[in-house]
């Protein structure tokens, strides 16, 4: 076990020396209820954005922001209680997971049980929740979905106890993220297929835990509707994931590719963005094998189901739990995933026990076994180095936008947020031109803009250069454009430096 928490704590140490990046300016920054006295208002009648509910965001999540203000207490406004605590939470999962596993899945060898954490632990597509301080939420509603999961499921018999626990566990996973949503179904149902099995089926607590799950999702649901809604999603968010700005059958297509990306980000690490993967503009990035690797994994999963249902029932549990933490975020009823692979976490964990299941009721042979065990080793210590190289992009706002940036330098909302971090450190040639960009790219939506008609390495040329090459390839008259734009966008700033470099290439470039 120590070697499990050694994979999933390590690449995240170095993070406990880095401050506050991306949404930490909102969530923890500048949130009224994180830096002044406790307030019941300011805690839980404002968003995780610290906004109340005539300008919410629609994100309510006050069980981290309780979180957050108890880290800014206690550290003075100092980053490393915010690090340490994700840290610590990560380390608190990986414990209860493996508590979790070894009651609820008893046939799953050691061996397998550890390895499937370890390799849980060390994802790569997990750096953007430990190292970032905003991420937290997704560790917390993993964390109290799995403790809800557990004492429903775990114990000898269902009885008052195990209901009233499971529930509160529920609500802490609630008030953390809205994605637990799927779990006031899956809870009670994994809890009767569970003791159905071991002969300890009790109707009247199981249908109590039935009745109290939908309550406290209603009881949440409720609260949002009257108090804190949900934010409107209006047509100019397409910018930031275009399936939110496409027809049902396209939405679902894209679901299916976003699926595909997402596994291959597991098994390769490859490509993987530190936030704002998901917001490239092309709806189907990979096309008909996109939608094909999509297709056949759903596939698989409902075969294993199937298959499993009574031959292997926590084989299909996981295969359920999978489904039921994934759907939330997979674009099927709504366009979800528009921030980052951050948001598939709480799925991931379903993913790896599915795998371990699975290898571990079909490697029968010590020559097989020793073969998957060799495997899965290896994936750990890539996954792990991916975690610690992409981890370390977190340490502010510069470094991870402009690693964000060179894997994706056509996405908008990334070029802009680049050219606010390069303003807030008075680099105003960088700003400039990032924005300058980011506006070429905002005027040819919804047309998708290549890959590679941005250079990530122009950013080593001069201002006067780089804005040069723009023009060579979206032509004069639009990089003109966008550089009025964005120099008016950077004075609005406060950047006059930026703004003045702006002016004085557009009037010697764009002049008739």
């Amino acid at each position: 076990m120590v070697a499990v928490l050694a994979a999933a704590i390590l690449p995240y140490l170095q993070t406990l020396s880095f401050g506050f990046t991306l949404d930490d300016a909102n969530t923890i920054v500048g949130h009224r209820g994180v830096k002044e006295a406790l307030s019941w208002d300011d805690v839980v009648l404002r968003d995780s954005w610290g906004r109340s509910r005539f300008d919410t965001i629609g994100i309510w999540r006050p069980l981290v922001t309780l979180s957050f203000w108890c880290d800014q207490h206690v550290g003075g406004g100092s980053g490393v209680p915010f690090h340490l605590s994700n840290v610590v939470f990560y380390v608190v999962l990986i414990v209860l997971g493996d508590r979790f596993l070894a009651t609820w899945c008893p046939e799953l060898a050691d061996a397998s049980r550890w390895l499937a954490l370890a390799a849980f632990g060390a994802l790569a597509i997990h750096a953007g929740v430990v190292a970032s301080p905003t991420g937290r939420a997704e560790i917390l509603a993993a964390l109290f979905s799995l403790a809800s999961i557990a004492f429903a499921t775990c114990g000898r018999a269902l009885g008052a106890r195990e209901v009233a626990l499971s529930v509160t566990a529920l609500l802490l996973a609630l008030t953390s993220k809205e994605s637990s949503a799927p779990m006031a179904l899956l809870v009670p149902l994994l809890a009767h297929r569970a003791h159905e099995e071991r002969g300890t089926l009790r109707r009247g607590p199981t249908l109590a835990l039935a009745i109290a799950c939908v309550g406290a999702l209603g009881l949440i649901a409720g609260f949002r509707a009257l108090k804190m809604p949900f934010m409107d999603l209006g047509p100019e968010r397409a910018l930031e994931n275009p399936l939110l700005a496409v027809n049902t059958p396209h939405r679902l297509l894209g679901a299916l590719d976003v699926l595909g990306f997402y596994l291959r980000h597991v098994v390769t690490t490859c490509g993987l963005a530190p936030d704002y993967s998901f917001s490239e503009p092309p709806i189907l990035r990979d096309g008909v094998a996109g939608i094909a690797t999509g297709s056949a994994f759903v596939t698989a999963c409902a075969v294993i189901l199937v298959a499993s249902w009574k031959r292997a029932p926590r084989l299909a549990d996981a295969t359920l739990a999978f489904g039921a933490s994934y759907i939330a975020v997979s674009n099927v009823f709504l366009a979800a995933s528009a921030i980052a692979d951050r948001f598939f976490f709480f799925p991931s964990f379903w993913l790896m026990v599915i795998v371990a299941i699975g290898v571990d009721r079909t490697a029968r042979t010590p020559l097989a076994r020793r073969s998957a065990g060799a495997a899965a080793v290896g994936f750990i210590l890539l996954q792990a180095r991916g975690a610690e190289a992409d981890a370390s992009f977190w340490r502010n706002d510069v470094t991870l936008l402009g690693e964000a940036a060179r894997l994706y330098p056509n996405v908008y909302r990334i070029q802009r947020n680049l050219a606010h971090a390069f303003a807030d450190e008075a680099r105003h040639d960088d700003a400039a031109f990032h924005l300058a960009a980011a506006e070429i790219i905002y005027a040819h939506y919804p047309v998708p803009v290549a890959r590679d008609a941005i250079s990530p390495s122009w950013d080593s040329e001069l201002l006067a250069d780089r804005l040069a090459h723009l023009r060579d390839s979206f032509g004069g008259p639009a990089t003109c454009a966008a550089t009025k734009i964005a120099g008016a966008r950077v004075r609005s700033w406060g950047d006059e430096a930026a703004a003045s470099e702006l002016d004085a290439w557009t009037h010697g470039a764009c002049a008739p």
